[in-house]
C-alpha cells in the first residue's frame, strides 16, 4: 500500500468518524433515556441525570427543550441524587426557560395582581 492510498483511506476513515465524536444529541435520543431511567440502580441515576441535563442543554432552543428539561426536574427529586445532579438540572431548566420563555397567559387573572 502506497502512502497516498494510505492517506486517502485516513482521511476517508477521519471522515466518516467526526460527526460520530460531534455527536448532538436528539429528542428521541433523550425521551428513551428517560423512560429507562426508572430501571437504573440508585447509584446509576445520578450520573445519568447529569448526562441527560448536558444532552439537553445541546438542543436547539424551543418550547420542547423546556419539556424535556421540566421532565427531567421531576425525576431528579425521585430519591437523592446530590447537589451535583440538583444543580445540573436546575440550569439546563434555567436555560431552557430563558431560551424560551412561556408567555404569560390573558385573561383576568393576569390583571389581578395589583
Amino acid at each position: 500500500m502506497n502512502l497516498t492510498h494510505r492517506t486517502f483511506l485516513i482521511v476517508v476513515a477521519f471522515l466518516i468518524a467526526a460527526p460520530l465524536l460531534n455527536a448532538q444529541a436528539t429528542e428521541m435520543s433523550i425521551t428513551k433515556q428517560m423512560d429507562k431511567f426508572h430501571s437504573l440502580s440508585a447509584e446509576q441515576r445520578p450520573a445519568a441525570t447529569i448526562k441527560l441535563a448536558g444532552d439537553i442543554c445541546t438542543l436547539p432552543a424551543s418550547p420542547r427543550k423546556v419539556e424535556l428539561a421540566d421532565e427531567l426536574s421531576h425525576l431528579v427529586t425521585e430519591g437523592y441524587q446530590g447537589a451535583e445532579a440538583l444543580q445540573a438540572v436546575a440550569d439546563t431548566l434555567s436555560k431552557a426557560l430563558a431560551e424560551s420563555p412561556i408567555p404569560a397567559k390573558k385573561g383576568p387573572a393576569a390583571h389581578a395582581i395589583p
